[in-house]
């Protein structure tokens, strides 16, 4: 934290609007000071030691609570307890353990200066209401420093912490407001309009160790971030909404334009108007179970109930504009957190995020890819969002053919070996990796079929007449050429169209047309040694290796040569 924080310019309390009012005369309290009799009120005091409370529907009010050893006033049994504009100062450096108030069950705790201790508010059971108070100038003289301003540790239900001030030290302590379920569960906590600022670990706590927290809203908030960040959420989800956050080493102290004036009098002040109302919360997209939505500069993971964590980087909120021209386009909820699709303003290029169940970035699901991206498209499913804007969710799915009993399948930038009733097949492969479309040198697939040890896939050049065929295994990879590169006058090319059911080179026949008989001349290979030493082509003129040789055998050839020499 730089720079000192004004209360008064917020519309929070401070020194001028909590404590003892100006106008009240003082005595010394002289006891007893534990109180057991239901109803008693003590005001307009100086007392020196811890005030124990065992009664009910005690009131204490305008006093000055000092010298007092581990507590202000320990009041954990007692319930409906009222403790209003007193002060409680503090040991200072002196301290290791000491905490203004310990409150039971239906306290109300409203416009304190609570100062100079470790802690200044914890709650036992049951409700309360934490309203008006201003805590600040906390100090631990121990190694460790351990500082809260509020602490909600378990069996609570029904607490309102409202439009209190809370200003810890720098570089120390724990949390503004800490809240954690050690002694029991916790249920229906709101956090709304204060301000909570210096450089604590995180600025809020809401942690579920033992014991369930639900039910818990933090809204309407001026929050300076700590030193991790401002919300340490642990398996729980609280709503985090329309909070004013800052980073106070980076960005300026974010005062109302007009603050509210003062009350005046020694009463009791009543809260102030909010100083300005929050920002509305803009819902970036809603589309599948969770919704992305903008709360000032952060970031919410919402579900359907309107609730669920704030994005987050190490911890710490992701804040809008701070992210290199990144911003977040969607989100879906995953069985392990969430997933968040990301996007430059302006520019092709996106990525996903893995995050743990409260909002926290894991991993990255994928690098920075381009709109074209396939492995982009295939999110888009589980997003149920047109991420690159190309109108279509999801990779686009064209048939390429579908005679015979294995039908050909472009699925974004790869190809399926499927089966033609709607079935599912290998995807092609070469060398193990998927064949991409527009990356084969200008050949495309056109045909498919499946054989008694894996596939024969059918090549043409667009715009060209040349054709060749692929022998695969069962997973699709490529194993050997069949017939080399051929134009589609070769009969050998013809010959493939039967087990493919299909006009391979688009003469409108499918086959050998029988004028062109078997021993038609491109069938005849001048030279049947150059015939089998040559290696055939994968494509555009790579070589293949010896397992890629036609498949006609030297019989063949001598059986062929022969007719015809005795013809």
């Amino acid at each position: 934290m730089t720079g000192t924080i004004n209360p008064a310019l917020f519309g929070m309390p401070d020194a001028t609007t909590t404590g003892v009012q100006a106008g009240v005369t003082l005595k010394t309290y002289t006891g007893p000071m534990t109180i057991t009799t239901p109803g008693t009120v003590i005001e307009n005091a100086v007392i020196n030691g811890m005030l124990t409370v065992q009664a009910a529907n005690v009131t204490i009010k305008n006093c000055i609570i000092q010298n007092f050893g581990s507590w202000g006033v320990q009041a954990e049994t007692a319930s409906n307890m009222t403790i209003a504009n007193c002060d409680f100062i503090g040991g200072g450096t002196a301290t290791t353990a000491q905490s203004a108030i310990l409150a039971g069950h239906g306290a109300t705790i409203v416009a304190n200066d609570i100062r100079n201790l470790v802690i200044g508010i914890q709650l036992a059971d049951g409700a309360a209401t934490v309203k008006d108070n201003y805590i600040h100038d906390l100090v631990d003289g121990s190694a460790s420093p351990h500082y809260d301003g509020i602490t909600v540790l378990g069996r609570q239900n029904g607490v309102v912490i409202e439009h209190n001030t809370i200003a810890l030290p720098n570089g120390q302590g724990t949390a503004a407001v800490f809240i954690k379920t050690e002694f029991g569960a916790i249920n229906d906590v709101v956090v709304r309009n204060n301000l909570m600022s210096g450089d604590p670990s995180y600025t809020m706590y809401v942690e579920s160790t033992k014991n369930a927290i639900t039910n818990v809203t933090i809204e309407n908030n001026y929050v300076e971030r700590g030193y991790y960040g401002y919300f340490n959420v642990v398996n729980s989800t609280p709503i985090i909404r329309n909070n004013v956050q800052w980073n106070n080493n980076t960005d300026p102290t974010p005062y109302p334009t007009s603050a509210p004036t003062p009350p005046s009098g020694p009463s009791a002040p009543t809260a102030p108007s909010a100083p300005s109302p929050a920002p509305t919360p803009t819902t970036i997209e809603s589309n599948g179970s969770t919704s992305l939505v903008q709360s000032g500069k952060n970031y919410v993971l919402n579900s359907a109930s309107g609730s669920g964590p704030v994005l987050k980087l190490q911890g710490a909120a992701v804040v809008a504009d701070k992210m290199g021209g990144w911003t977040p386009i969607g989100a879906e909820k995953t069985a392990t957190g969430y997933q968040v699709a990301w996007k430059v303003a302006g520019q092709d290029q996106y990525s996903v995020w893995n995050t743990d169940g409260n909002g926290n970035y894991v991993s990255n699901a994928i690098g920075v890819v381009s709109g074209a991206s396939s492995t982009l498209k295939s999110f888009e499913t589980s997003f149920q969002q047109d991420l690159n804007g190309d109108g279509a969710i999801g990779l686009l799915t064209k048939t390429i053919e579908s005679a015979g009993s294995t039908g050909l399948v472009q699925v974004g930038d790869n190809y399926q070996l499927a089966g033609s009733g709607g079935g599912t097949g290998p995807v092609l492969k070469l060398q193990g990796t998927a064949v991409v479309a527009d990356q084969m040198g200008g050949w495309t697939p056109i045909g498919v079929e499946q054989t008694a040890t894996g596939y024969q896939v059918a090549w043409k050049v667009a715009g060209q007449d040349q054709y060749s065929v692929w022998n695969t295994d069962g997973n699709g990879n490529y194993v050997s050429n069949a017939i080399g590169v051929v134009s589609g006058a070769s009969s050998t090319l013809k010959s493939f169209e039967t087990s493919f059911q299909q006009d391979l080179n688009g003469d409108g026949v499918v086959g050998v047309p029988s004028a062109e008989g078997y021993f038609a001349a491109d069938r005849l290979p001048p030279n049947p040694v150059r015939a089998i030493a040559e290696p055939a082509p994968i494509f555009g003129g790579h070589q293949g290796t010896s397992a890629e040789l036609p498949h006609q055998e030297p019989a063949l050839y001598e059986l062929q040569t022969g007719f015809l020499l005795t013809s």
